[in-house]
This record gives structure tokens, C-alpha cells and sequence, in this order.
């Protein structure tokens, strides 16, 4: 106590987030086990890339105005501290690809939503390769890429490492959406998701390539925290997840 006034210690400063996230855990046990999304207002977070955002929030959108009118959905990019996040309730779900997950393990359970391929993107006017897209011609060629601001590896870093291909980058960006006008205007080509390239190539003046050496797919994957399996809440949203991706027509993960 100071004066009048009472004042957490060094001690108690530090276990605030733990007490926090006990009472969360504590709320999902004994919580409202008769969750109503039609009457239901809360916002649900997603720690993603612009590319899960881009292909989820319309069909999201379309069953929450039916389903849940007062149910929001707020999509964030994916950060260092996303982890931490997620363990700490303030974000509800990572959709990640499996195989960049690492970070995630541990205390995180998850689900399978998609699979997806990638393609290589090129400007129709500007590429030098009219006979076809070859694995040294990708080598030597200049890249526009998705990167993560930090050093946690996205799906296709791994897939370059894993078939020892080294690429000359000119352009990283944390936006898959951004791609494709940069290639369309320079003569770099891009690693891309297949469900964007057939998107992006009818509003582009680019082509779409299959990549000249095998590259694993991407399962799209949700994950989640442990104290949330039991959540009402947490468990119709994961279950909206997987409808929503469903309507995708991609195979579904797993």
C-alpha cells in the first residue's frame, strides 16, 4: 500500500498475465455451454497471411450476415509475438502452413483447413523465357517474394531449402496480394499460391507457370491454444473455419 492507494508489487506486476490467462481458462470451464451465435456478440481474432484473409473473409462474411449478424472476425498479419498471443487470448487462431509451424509447438492443438499448391507468376510482356520456365532460368532469374518481417521460414523458404535452390531476391514483401502487380511491371517472377494466380491472372497482365522442380503442397493449417479445445465459442468458430475453407472447392487438408 502507498498512502491510501494499494499498488501491485515487482512480484504481482510479473504474474498478472498468469492470473489472466488462469481466470480465461477457469471462464472456458465453467463458462455459457449454451453458446448461441445468432444472438452471440464477440469478435474473433486470426494471426495470418493476406493470402488465408483474401480467400476466407468473403465467405466468412456471407455466413455470418445469415448465421451470426454480431459476430466479427478480425484478421491480423502474422508476427514474432504470435505465439505469445495466441497463449495469452488475444488472438484465437494462427492459420499457417504445417510445415512453417514450428514456432506453434507445444501447448497448441490444431486442424487441417486446405491444401494448396504454388505457381510461378511472370509478366506476360517482360519475361525472357518464350519456351518455357527452366529450373536454371528460375535460378538466375530475379524474385519477388512473400517474406515474415522477422526470420521464422514461410512455406516456400522451406521448399527452396529442401530441393537446394538459391534465388537472387529483389522484392520482399508480407503480402501475397502484392506480387502480382510488382511482377506484371519488372521482369521478376514470383512464387505464388495457385488459388491466387487464378485469381490475380485475370486481372493482371501476367502468366502462370508450374514451377520446374517438385514442390511439397501447402496444407493450411488452424492452431489454437489447449484451454480453448472446451470453449463453446472457440469450438463453433473453429467448426465456421472449416465450412468456410470447405466452399473453397481445395482439397481439405490432412
Amino acid at each position: 500500500m502507498v498512502g491510501r492507494q494499494f499498488e501491485l508489487t515487482k512480484k504481482g506486476e510479473s504474474l498478472v498475465s498468469q492470473v489472466e490467462q488462469a481466470c480465461r481458462e477457469v471462464e472456458s470451464l465453467f463458462g455459457d455451454y449454451g453458446f448461441d451465435p445468432c444472438t452471440a456478440r464477440r469478435k474473433f481474432v486470426i494471426g495470418t497471411a493476406d493470402y488465408v484473409a483474401f480467400l476466407l473473409a468473403p465467405i466468412l462474411s456471407s455466413i455470418l450476415q445469415d448465421e451470426a449478424p454480431n459476430i466479427a472476425v478480425q484478421f491480423f498479419d502474422i508476427t514474432s509475438m504470435s505465439r505469445f498471443d495466441l497463449a495469452q487470448g488475444r488472438i484465437d487462431v494462427v492459420i499457417i502452413p504445417s510445415d512453417a509451424a514450428a514456432y506453434l509447438e507445444g501447448e497448441s492443438n490444431s486442424a487441417p483447413l486446405f491444401k494448396d499448391e504454388m505457381v510461378v507468376i511472370a509478366s506476360k510482356g517482360r519475361h525472357q523465357f518464350p519456351d518455357g520456365l527452366t529450373r536454371e532460368i528460375f535460378e538466375n532469374s530475379r524474385h519477388a517474394r512473400f517474406k515474415f518481417y522477422w526470420d521464422a521460414p514461410a512455406h516456400q523458404d522451406i521448399a527452396l531449402k529442401d530441393c537446394g535452390l538459391a534465388v537472387q531476391e529483389c522484392i520482399l514483401v508480407q503480402q501475397f496480394s502484392l506480387l502480382p502487380s510488382i511482377v506484371e511491371k519488372s521482369d521478376s517472377i514470383a512464387l505464388i499460391y495457385r488459388s491466387l494466380a487464378d485469381v490475380f491472372v485475370r486481372l493482371h497482365n501476367i502468366e502462370v507457370f508450374d514451377p520446374p522442380f517438385a514442390i511439397s503442397t501447402s496444407t493450411v493449417t488452424a492452431y489454437w491454444w489447449n484451454s480453448k479445445d472446451k470453449d463453446p465459442a472457440h469450438r463453433w468458430f473453429r467448426g465456421l473455419l472449416a465450412r468456410a475453407s470447405a466452399e473453397l472447392g481445395l482439397d481439405v487438408g490432412g
